[in-house]
């Protein structure tokens, strides 16, 4: 009888990581890529290693260990034809200098030298500029290539976020209001019980991600470290809008600013601060607001109106005429 283990194989979506674990649910199980036959464990981030029994492998597809001739392997590259040749890792698709040699049947791991990429067409390693694959590069995908169907992960830039695959695609979504992701338990939940660490790798330079517990500031990667960029205090976190494959992030007027992005409009606020209400029509634009209890919209019924010759100015918190106020953004106008 075949020994079954759930299961979802790794690679990650927009960032390397040091344990396969990292953003995986406890009590499931990947595919270890380090032999056929080997699996890991995933519990509080952390992961512990094991074997599926002798002369079987472990299927990351069914999350079974079965028969080798029932289970694919990189090891059936190597055979009495391709003894001694070299090949491209594809257990690694994101680590360009990764390669193996067969040997006596078996797929050994290598890695090029520093500042070289193993070019899987010559099979040899050179540098860089010569060789067609970028480290960064990795279709989102990827990461359920051989996961079944819903299976959570977490996406690494937004705790707001998460990957469901569904026919080996990563369908991204997001958690309802002001939850996140936790995946501890494979589900969204309130806030304050998620552990959303903010970390920096050495090659995400430049890259931004979201604060999960806050739409008023983001962290930009500076030196292997998250740096904390506050808006100001009108401004709520948008999407960037760089072309570049990195993640960016700018602060906008909250009244461009929709409640899905920001569904909290009174965190960091003091008790009593009005906040306009989010329309798009534009006639109505600063003319209704919430007022803010706790760091939070005092009920979400309770919502008050100025009069109809005046707009709320969210400077000075007071109903004002229309002469006094930019409307598109709740202010004096800039002169």
């Amino acid at each position: 009888m075949p020994f079954h283990l759930v299961l979802c194989t790794i690679f990650n979506i927009t960032i390397a990581q040091e344990d396969p674990c990292l953003y995986v649910p406890d009590s499931t199980f990947i595919s270890d890529h380090e032999s056929c036959g080997g699996w890991i464990r995933c519990n509080n981030g952390k992961s512990s290693k094991g074997k599926c029994p002798e002369g079987l492998r472990f299927d990351s597809l069914l999350g079974v260990c079965d028969l080798k001739e029932h289970v694919p392997c990189i090891d059936d590259l190597c055979n009495e034809e391709t003894e001694g040749q070299f090949f491209a890792d594809e257990r690694k698709p994101r680590k360009c200098s990764a390669y193996i040699l067969c040997y006596k049947g078996v797929a050994e791991s290598y890695d090029c030298p520093d500042g070289l990429s193993f070019d899987k067409k010559r099979k040899v390693c050179d540098y860089k500029e010569n060789v067609e694959c970028t480290d960064e590069e990795n279709s989102d995908n990827s990461v359920c290539s051989a996961v079944p169907n819903d299976i959570l992960l977490r996406n690494e830039h937004d705790c707001s976020k998460y990957w469901e695959c569904q026919d080996h695609k990563a369908i991204e979504n997001k958690c309802d209001g002001t939850q996140l992701y936790n995946q501890r338990i494979g589900k969204c939940d309130d806030s304050e019980n998620v552990d959303c660490e903010i970390t920096c790798h050495k090659f995400e330079e430049g890259i931004h991600k979201r604060n999960p517990k806050s739409c008023r500031s983001y962290f930009k990667c500076e030196n292997e470290k998250p740096v904390e960029v506050n808006c100001k205090d009108y401004e709520f976190v948008v999407d960037g809008d760089s072309e570049e494959k990195i993640n960016t992030l700018k602060c906008e007027d909250q009244m461009n600013v929709s409640n899905d992005l920001c569904p909290n409009r009174c965190e960091g606020r003091a008790d009593a601060t009005f906040v306009p209400i989010y329309t798009d029509n534009a006639e109505e634009k600063c003319k209704r607001y919430h007022p803010c209890k706790d760091g939070r919209i005092n009920g979400d019924n309770t919502i008050f109106t100025c009069p109809a010759d005046k707009f709320l100015n969210d400077e000075t918190q007071k109903c004002v005429v229309n002469d006094r106020i930019n409307r598109e953004n709740c202010r004096n106008p800039t002169v």
